[in-house]
């Protein structure tokens, strides 16, 4: 435990966990709820953006996508980021 407060300290992430400044500060682990200690309430975001149009003989879509995961353990995330870009050209016989 005492690597994960070290660790959430050095980030400057402990501000977020009072639970863990609590104990830092006591050095008393006795007693402790550990699971209040190492989980979290974990929140997501996840955003789209697509454009799309042409013409009659050209047609184009853009697209991209980001997500962000916070785990519930503390340490724990994903983040992924895609975008796909598609062009169509008709070719028409007159």
């Amino acid at each position: 435990m005492d690597m994960i407060i070290e660790a959430r300290t050095n980030n400057g992430s402990i501000q977020n966990f009072p639970k863990l400044i609590q104990m830092r500060e006591s050095g008393n682990y006795e007693n402790t709820n550990w699971q209040d200690a190492i989980f979290r309430n974990a929140l997501n975001y996840r955003g789209t953006a697509t454009i799309t149009g042409g013409t009659e003989v050209l047609k184009y879509n853009f697209s991209a996508n980001y997500q962000n995961e916070d785990g519930i353990l503390l340490n724990s995330f994903t983040k992924e980021s895609e975008s796909k870009e598609d062009l169509k050209q008709i070719y028409q016989r007159k």
